[in-house]
């Protein structure tokens, strides 16, 4: 699953030891959370669910699920919107791979070029 969820060409990201991954934006900012290549790192892990949340302040505000494969990448189309939490879990522990994970964070009006 790491060699087979690789687009950028670059490298990918991981759970390590199956743990939840969290991602959070600075206190009062927010983030969009586009999307991104999933698979799960393991042949005997095939068929795995991966957990989306995403929260505003303490409310979870959407959920997603989608299956797994070793085989290859599948794009997960968020589209999640001004969120300032997102947890990436897999249902049993099982670690995934992901690569282009897209993202979009505001940009002040005195940080205009």
């Amino acid at each position: 699953g790491y060699i087979n969820v690789l687009n950028s060409g670059h490298g990918v990201a991981y759970n390590s030891s199956g743990h939840p991954v969290t991602i959070t934006a600075q206190k009062g900012e927010f983030f969009d959370f586009i999307g991104g290549y999933f698979t799960v790192a393991w042949e005997k892990a095939n068929g795995e669910i991966l957990e989306v949340e995403a929260f505003r302040g303490n409310k979870r505000i959407a959920q997603h699920e989608m299956k797994l494969s070793h085989l290859g990448a599948t794009w997960l189309h968020a589209d999640l919107r001004r969120i300032d939490k997102l947890i990436l879990s897999t249902r049993h522990y099982w670690q995934f791979s992901t690569d282009d994970l897209h993202f979009r964070v505001p940009i002040e009006p005195d940080e205009l070029p």
